[in-house]
C-alpha cells in the first residue's frame, strides 16, 4: 500500500498559526479543507476551528481544547 505525500510538520504548523493569529482562518479557509490533512487528529482539529468560526467564537488552545472535550474528541 503507497502512503499518500504528507508533512505533519506544515500540518502542525498551519493549526499552530489558526490558534495564534485571530485572522489565520479567514485567510486559509478557501484554500485548504480537512482533507489536506493526513492526520485524523489534525483533520478533528481544523474542523473544530471551523465549527468555532461558524460560531463567532475565539480560535485558540482554550476554546479548542474546551470544544473538542465537549465533543468527545479529546
Amino acid at each position: 500500500m503507497k502512503v499518500p505525500p504528507q508533512n505533519i510538520e506544515a500540518e502542525q504548523s498551519v493549526l499552530g498559526g489558526i490558534m495564534l493569529d485571530p485572522n489565520a482562518m479567514d485567510r486559509v479557509i478557501d484554500v485548504i479543507n480537512e482533507n489536506d490533512f493526513y492526520k485524523t487528529a489534525h483533520r478533528k482539529i481544523y474542523n473544530a476551528a471551523l465549527a468555532l468560526r461558524q460560531k463567532s467564537q475565539p480560535i485558540d488552545l482554550i476554546t479548542m481544547t474546551s470544544f473538542l472535550r465537549d465533543n468527545g474528541e479529546l
